[in-house]
């Protein structure tokens, strides 16, 4: 038609037949065809200014999603194409007059029953039913006939309806609507931002002047473990009740939310949903199992009558507590899962199980219930509970399964899902002991990986930690004997001390981040690189007090940070010396006969412990013990015969035996023998 009038008006150049390409359809692989076709619009382009107003008070996460795409949809926004060809589908209510062309719009049942003269109330609002019901025109003097227009509406119009048609509003509960309007939070994924994001705003706009909803969490998409969107056609995809049998649900849903922040793509990797089960779960469930087994041995029920005599560790994790909660809360209310999810599962991680529980053990082991075990008991279930009921969004069912559990013996069957959200206590938290204890707590990781590097193995105790650090705070804190005391269990050294000078047990040299230096210096980065290298142990202590320093590059001063250079520490014989959070850390590795004598022992009480267990023996019984083995050996079993009888429950150690459950052991190239029985 537009040819053959371009031509009859002599405006036409030049026609021809040409091909081009059209796409097939996504799933069922049929060509498809784009056509233009007659369509109902909403004029949503008049009201750009007021989309946009309304989409500035929502809060985005991530923000750039509310500012960049989404608003810039809004600035742009063109009218809505209303109307579609199909059968399924609310159908358009707008009825056209065959002779007037005019139009009618019902807005129920009952406005067709009046203008139809019949009763209409238990009609199906669907086609083909609605599609046969006619009615005299309503215009005035005309004889005509009104019929509906065959198109359904959008379904993203049913939709973005949501907030209005749950409650039948404004036709009912209307209360009820104004109490829940705007919704508090909703979250979809980023396709949405042209899908219900925006048909929510449209409409919620158009009808109250203001946003259906005051907060959107936007999920990106979940891609293979090598970046690719899944496919079943390319069989990457992944059935998640698959995983959800093999490994839990759970599981599956704390990797999901700890792997990446829900904005970005997730590369999913099934060992990545093992490793949360290991990490966060397991650890989880072992220091309620470690709670529930001393509790029921001792017969412990929170809220019992009795003295309790709380210590700096009860303290301090109760105060830590109380920080992770804040964090939380102001995580979740910032709609930032991922940093939420982190905060509680390196506190049950780290703090919990690897710092209290380690280092209280001895506490739950005491034969009598004293204040110090009645306190011990109270704070690990304080705990538990207080972070299974932060834990609860993220693994609802392991929450549930395990609040029901310690909370059983109080009397409280109620679930989890149905207790407040841990609000926090102000003051619990103390401030400068928790910084001490993060110390002690880094100064025990660096002391780790020296092991680690020396292959000496935490059983064998060490004479002499030494910690150097410019921080006042750090060397008070290096002056409190229980701090570092806490350094010398987990450490197994004798004696932590400090020294004023790094240089003294390590040599310090620098080196480059080319990653920060690249951006910043550009052609010039391996010049800054070179002076880098090139500070002398001066300079870099001048970095290590003041956090920066001034060096020359290509004829200029240049400020340097901790981001540019990684001061690197190896220790001076007979020291292995690492740093870390501004600190360096010593290890004495010299080993003298009682060092040897003493690490002998912690490895025959490991074997026997192994041995108990593998004998089926519960954590209470005591036992006969006897061990055989070389000189060394036994001159070790005779000088710690207290230590092994005290930490493996013995009656007492003889040197031979016929005992019910024996085995033979390797210790440092030594045969030992070891036997045992229940008393």
């Amino acid at each position: 038609q537009i040819i053959r009038h371009l031509e009859a008006g002599g405006q036409l150049l030049r026609s021809e037949i040409y091909s081009h390409e059209y796409p097939f359809h996504d799933r069922c692989g049929n060509p498809l065809i784009y056509f233009a076709t007659p369509s109902w619009f909403i004029r949503t382009s008049e009201m750009r200014e007021q989309l946009v107003a309304a989409n500035k008070d929502i809060t985005w996460a991530p923000p750039e999603v509310g500012s960049g795409r989404f608003g810039n949809w809004l600035a742009g926004a063109i009218d809505w194409s209303l109307s579609r060809n199909r059968f399924w589908g609310t159908p358009l209510n707008i009825w056209i007059c065959d002779v007037c062309g005019g139009q009618a719009v019902p807005t129920c049942r009952a406005d067709l029953s009046e203008w139809t003269g019949r009763d209409l109330s238990e009609l199906d609002l669907h086609r083909p039913h609605v599609d046969v019901i006619t009615f005299g025109c309503r215009c005035e003097g005309c004889n005509g006939t009104m019929a509906r227009t065959p198109e359904v509406i959008d379904c993203w119009f049913d939709s973005g309806s949501m907030p209005f048609a749950q409650y039948h509003y404004p036709f009912e509960n209307k209360e009820l609507f104004e109490s829940q309007f705007p919704a508090d939070f909703i979250s979809e994924g980023i396709d949405q931002t042209r899908g219900w994001f925006y048909t929510m705003l449209v409409i919620s706009t158009f009808l109250t002047g203001r946003s259906s909803y005051k907060s959107c969490l936007v999920n990106e998409l979940v891609l293979d473990k090598k970046g690719k969107k899944m496919s079943k056609s390319v069989g990457n995809t992944v059935d998640p009740m698959q995983i959800m049998r093999e490994v839990g649900a759970d599981p599956l849903r704390w990797y999901m939310v700890t792997c990446s922040p829900v904005w970005t793509p997730t590369r999913f990797d099934l060992e990545g949903v093992t490793e949360a089960q290991r990490k966060l779960l397991a650890t989880l469930e072992n220091t309620y199992n470690f709670y529930t087994l001393y509790a029921n041995l001792d017969g412990f029920v929170p809220g019992m009558d009795g003295e309790s005599a709380p210590d700096q560790l009860d303290r301090w994790i109760l105060g830590r507590l109380q920080s992770v909660t804040g964090q939380v809360r102001r995580d979740l209310e910032d709609l930032h899962l991922t940093r939420a999810a982190k905060a509680i599962g390196e506190f049950v991680s780290d703090d919990v199980s690897n710092w209290y529980v380690r280092l209280s053990r001895r506490r739950f082991w005491k034969g009598e219930m004293t204040p110090d075990k009645r306190s011990a008991f109270t704070t690990l279930h304080t705990v538990l509970e207080t972070s299974l009921r932060l834990l609860a969004p993220f693994i609802p069912f392991t929450a549930e399964e395990l609040y029901r559990g310690l909370m059983g013996c109080t009397g409280m069957t109620d679930s989890v899902h149905l207790q407040d959200f841990p609000a926090v206590d102000p003051g619990l938290i103390d401030a400068d002991l928790e910084k001490d204890m993060a110390t002690a707590q880094a100064v025990v990781g660096v002391g780790r990986s020296l092991r680690q590097e020396s292959s000496l193995k935490t059983r064998q105790p060490l004479g002499l930690l030494l910690v150097h650090s410019d921080d006042d705070r750090v060397r008070r804190m290096m002056a409190d004997e229980r701090l570092t005391g806490y350094v010398c269990e987990e450490l197994n050294v004798k004696r932590v001390g400090t020294v004023d000078d790094p240089r003294e047990v390590a040599l310090l040299t620098a080196k480059a981040n080319f990653r920060a230096l690249g951006p910043r210096f550009g052609k010039q980065a391996p010049l800054a690189a070179k002076a880098i290298t090139g500070m002398d142990p001066g300079k870099i202590m001048d970095l290590r007090r003041d956090g920066r320093v001034e060096l020359e590059v290509g004829g200029k001063a240049e400020a340097f940070t901790f981001e540019e250079i990684q001061v690197v520490e190896e220790g001076v014989p007979p020291y292995v010396a690492g740093a870390a959070a501004g600190l360096t850390v010593a290890l004495d590795t010299t080993l003298n006969e009682d060092l040897v004598q003493e690490g002998l022992c912690r490895e025959i009480v490991n074997k026997v412990q192994n041995l108990r267990k593998k004998s089926g023996l519960e954590v209470s019984d005591r036992i006969r013990l006897a061990i055989t083995g070389p000189q060394a050996v036994m001159a070790a079993v005779e000088r710690h015969a207290g230590r092994i009888t005290g930490d493996t429950l013995a009656e007492s150690v003889a040197a031979d035996g016929e005992l019910a459950y024996k085995e033979t052991f390797e210790i440092e190239g030594m045969e030992i023998g070891i036997a045992l029985e229940r008393v």
